[in-house]
Parts: structure tokens; C-alpha cells; sequence
């Protein structure tokens, strides 16, 4: 491997490292926002559109090149961390003791995220093929 897409490699990694956590950070906000006022299930889904629209331009604008496939570990990355972080902050701010829901709230939460972020990785994908296709189109 040269040194030049060594270079790409390990960039086009620290990205998908950095989005990952990036992610499981607002999803992990997202979770703690919904445990201390359950309005915010009520326009969750509506929200993770948004966020979902927010994740595809972070992708689009992230990857090219030689590397494009590289959000599709995204996801993958995403699950460890969230873990991690989830375990982390549950110890760093715990919730009360008192709603035995918790368990159920943070399946549901993730689990949102988790579709959110695995579509707006496909998404980011399909949206940089065609601008791709479009910019050689424009080309010839």
C-alpha cells in the first residue's frame, strides 16, 4: 500500500470513527432528553427524520473518492460506541432509580437511531452515486 492511500485510508477511518461517535453522542442526548421529559416521544419520530436528514449531509459531505463505501461501518461502529458511551454516562449521570421503563426507553430509543443512522448511511451513498452520476453526465 503507498503511502498515498495509506493517507486516504486511515483519514477516510478517523471519519467513520468520528461520525460513529458523533452519532451515538446525539443519540445518547436524545435518550437522556426523552428519560427527563417523556413529551419528547410524542415528535421523536419527527426528529429523528431531521436528525436522519442532518446524518445524510454529514455523509455526503464526508466521503469520496476511492473510500466511498466507507459509511456502511457506520452503523457498524455505531453499536460498540453507543454501548460504551450509554454505560458511561450512565454512571457519569444516573437516572432515578423509580421508572423501571428505562430498559425499554433505551431499546427504543437506539433502536430509532440505529434505522436512522443505517438509512442515512445507505442514503448518503445513494445521494454522492448520483452526483457522481451527475457530474459525469455534465462532463461529457
Amino acid at each position: 500500500m503507498s503511502k498515498e492511500y495509506r493517507s486516504s485510508f486511515s483519514s477516510a477511518m478517523r471519519r467513520v470513527t468520528l461520525l460513529s461517535l458523533i452519532f451515538s453522542l446525539i443519540g445518547n442526548t436524545l435518550y437522556y432528553a426523552t428519560a427527563y421529559s417523556m413529551t419528547i416521544l410524542h415528535g421523536v419520530v419527527t426528529l429523528l427524520i431531521l436528525i436522519g436528514v442532518l446524518y445524510t449531509i454529514a455523509i455526503v459531505r464526508s466521503f469520496s473518492g476511492l473510500y466511498w463505501y466507507f459509511p456502511l461501518f457506520i452503523p457498524v461502529l455505531w453499536i460498540p460506541l453507543t454501548v460504551i458511551l450509554t454505560y458511561g454516562l450512565g454512571l457519569l449521570f444516573p437516572l432515578s432509580e423509580e421508572a423501571t421503563s428505562r430498559g425499554l426507553l433505551v431499546i427504543y430509543i437506539h433502536g430509532l437511531n440505529l434505522c436512522t443512522v443505517a438509512a442515512s448511511a445507505f442514503m448518503g451513498m445513494f445521494v454522492k452515486g448520483l452526483l457522481y452520476i451527475l457530474g459525469r453526465m455534465n462532463k461529457e
